[in-house]
């Protein structure tokens, strides 16, 4: 969770509204794709990626390098689909 939460912090200091986009991300059922996700977030999309896959290893990376389109609100969708339900953030 503390890692989790930096993340999310960290992008919301970079950027306003980032830590509600990737919320919304994470409550997604289907795999994101560009029309999931308004245009403004959409182009930031690479960087949330980049971040992601900076600060994880292990597992964690390969579902984050694992997405199409370095889709880093796609990436955090699945890495919550993976952890949140093993309670490992």
């Amino acid at each position: 969770k503390q890692w989790k939460n930096e993340v999310e912090d960290y992008c919301e200091v970079v950027m306003e509204g980032t830590k509600d986009a990737l919320e919304e991300a994470r409550r997604q059922r289907d795999a994101i794709e560009e029309e999931d996700v308004k245009d403004a977030w959409w182009k930031i999309r690479a960087d949330i990626w980049r971040l992601l896959k900076r600060f994880t290893s292990g597992e964690a990376r390969r579902i984050v390098t694992s997405v199409n389109k370095d889709n880093g609100f796609e990436a955090w969708r699945r890495l919550h689909q993976q952890y949140e339900q093993l309670d490992k953030w």
